[in-house]
């Protein structure tokens, strides 16, 4: 849905535990029209589109495609954006590091891709725009050491050239301008800011360059073509699990040219330490500490110094008396900022917010909290309510 002028604002749908088309659709005839009614009454509403591998090819089969397309119509929704990131299995009882696979230097996440946007292509108006998120290349402790994680990106940015390419023809021929916005996160190639401007700087215009001088580009062409269709989704969670501030990152990332095409607008759990206060803390995180995703941590002690951890129970294995804050990617719902002994990093987002309109800059919004169903059960409410709780401080937040 519009938020006033300028932003539109949708939520993601991989919330709703869905393999095949038919369960996706299931689902989403179940939520989507008591949310739109709740949120956007009789406006349009935006959809952020999750489709598992299964669904993307279930869907381009018969009539299926039609079906949803007139169905989205009916009730006054259109899709906006889609999650290219977990290819499939997203609610099983063990993701973890699942979810990267298949990763940028894997033919699956190419095709996959290819089709979500043959799929976006299929569902949107004439002369629209569209994104679609992904993989931050891929997971860095699948591989031994630096070298090799720079023999896979130089892979990974021939991939992501195709992509562009196949983009920009798409945009030629139809008038649909869509980018495919890599979405960084916490022990993955690009992490936060800096990663992403030196994956950009050293890595993908280089190889995008030369992959595209033989398609017929000069060098000028072949970068404003890269830049217009790989871009960057900024998941405030992610970002906020780095101790990275909105301002400083978003600042960097505009004034080297890259453009951020999404802001998913997400939440991390952060615990305030002290030593008189530890053992109380650890235990109000240990629930958190489930089996089904990764949960990242960064503990940054009374010095500034910042300790990474793999996961949660991790974290908690290790904390030390001088710990002054933990903060882990987990998800938590955006309008709420106490959570008893713990916090959330919702301030990361009222900052993200203002570094948006600072800058001018007109993004996709997009509500991604999805550990619905792994909260503490003292948390957990009915689903379509916390949905809509959540774009509705969101549109009170963003609005002009």
């Amino acid at each position: 849905m519009r938020i006033g002028s300028k932003y539109q604002l949708t939520y993601c749908t991989n919330v709703h535990p869905a393999e095949s088309w038919d369960e996706t659709f299931t689902q989403l005839k179940r939520h989507l029209p008591v949310i739109k009614k709740a949120v956007a009454g009789t406006e349009l509403f935006a959809v952020g589109l999750y489709l598992s591998d299964q669904a993307s090819r279930q869907i381009l089969q018969g009539e299926a495609i039609a079906a949803f397309r007139d169905w989205l119509h009916a009730e006054g929704c259109y899709i906006l954006t889609m999650n290219g990131f977990p290819y499939g299995g997203f609610h099983q009882q063990r993701v973890k590091d699942k979810v990267y696979h298949p990763d940028w230097l894997q033919l699956e996440r190419v095709h996959y891709t290819q089709r979500l946007f043959r799929i976006l292509s299929a569902l949107t108006p004439e002369a629209a725009e569209g994104s679609i998120s992904t993989v931050p290349l891929s997971y860095k402790y699948w591989y031994e050491n630096e070298d090799a994680r720079k023999i896979a990106c130089t892979k990974a940015s021939l991939h992501l050239a195709t992509i562009a390419y196949e983009l920009h023809t798409l945009h030629a021929e139809y008038g649909k301008f869509f980018h495919l916005d890599l979405e960084p996160e916490p022990d993955c190639f690009l992490e936060n800011a800096e990663d992403v401007i030196h994956f950009f700087e050293y890595h993908l215009l280089p190889e995008g360059k030369s992959f595209l001088k033989q398609k017929g580009f000069t060098a000028i062409q072949a970068e404003d073509l890269l830049r217009r269709h790989i871009q960057l989704c900024y998941d405030v969670c992610h970002f906020s699990v780095k101790f990275q501030d909105p301002d400083q990152a978003l600042k960097k990332i505009i004034a080297a040219g890259i453009n951020i095409g999404k802001v998913q607008v997400s939440a991390a759990l952060k615990a305030i330490c002290t030593e008189d206060t530890l053992q109380e803390i650890t235990d109000s995180l240990k629930p958190f500490d489930e089996p089904r995703y990764f949960h990242q941590s960064v503990i940054r002690n009374k010095s500034g110094q910042l300790k990474h951890y793999r996961d949660l129970g991790e974290a908690l294995d290790n904390i030390q008396p001088d710990a002054e804050e933990l903060r882990t990617h987990f998800h938590i719902p955006v309008f709420t900022h106490n959570y008893g002994r713990l916090h959330s990093t919702q301030q990361d987002i009222l900052e993200t917010f203002a570094v948006i309109k600072k800058h001018n800059l007109n993004p996709h919004f997009e509500a991604e909290t999805y550990t619905w169903e792994v909260l503490p059960e003292n948390l957990k409410t009915e689903l379509s309510q916390c949905i809509t709780r959540e774009l509705k401080w969101i549109i009170q937040n963003l609005s002009p």
